[in-house]
């Protein structure tokens, strides 16, 4: 059995050490679809034209299609290879959580891996992250595909999500390397889009408010 993870890469220096830690045990290849976009903006239209090409030419028996900040894990704490050896859908949705530092969370070791070291927040949404590869075309943002008629569905897995998992990177990642440098295209069809996030002020209140937020994992 072979499992790929397709991802994009965009000035994920912090999260690379984490990302690899969740993933390297269980997953045989990682593709890091990268492209050098025109004035440097990015255009998720184009962007997931890239995955989905990436997706028709996988080999791999399963394709896990998360960003860089997403950690998919099958619920109750199961081998993730052996759930997907004994799986006998075609799809998985992941149910994801958007976790934040508690108070009482030490700092992130990017050495280590991620899932326990944030455990607080709560539901954020829920895509298709899990799938054998084939006539596959994701949507934009990645959160709703089109897949071939016979497939079925199986049993959802868990995911958390880190773009808020710390104040230290989350307010530079979201400020400068996210919402500045969306295309015209993003701003005409309000693609990735949350326009109070580009206050930092806002960003550093948001962050002070989940400090409290419920053990999840």
């Amino acid at each position: 059995m072979k499992v790929q993870v397709i991802t994009t890469y965009y000035k994920e220096t912090y999260l690379a050490p984490l990302f690899m830690e969740h993933y390297e045990s269980w997953v045989d290849e990682v593709t890091l679809l990268t492209t050098r976009w025109e004035g440097d903006k990015l255009d998720d239209g184009a962007k997931v034209e890239l995955i989905n090409t990436a997706i028709l030419r996988s080999t791999a028996n399963w394709v896990i299609v998360v960003d860089f900040d997403e950690y998919i894990f099958p619920k109750g704490g199961a081998n993730p290879r052996t759930t997907l050896e004994r799986e006998s859908g075609d799809i998985m949705m992941c149910e994801m959580l958007r976790v934040w530092r508690h108070m009482s969370d030490q700092d992130v070791d990017r050495m280590k891996p991620p899932l326990l070291q944030r455990r607080h927040g709560g539901p954020d949404h829920v895509k298709p992250c899990i799938f054998r590869p084939g006539a596959v075309r994701l949507d934009i943002g990645n959160h709703s595909a089109n897949f071939p008629t016979e497939y079925k569905w199986g049993k959802p897995w868990s995911a958390v999500h880190w773009a808020n998992a710390d104040p230290e990177f989350g307010i530079e990642r979201t400020h400068r390397d996210r919402q500045t440098r969306l295309s015209e295209n993003n701003y005409k069809h309000s693609w990735g889009m949350i326009p109070e996030w580009l206050d930092p002020n806002y960003l550093r209140d948001l962050y002070a408010k989940h400090m409290d937020d419920p053990i999840v994992i």
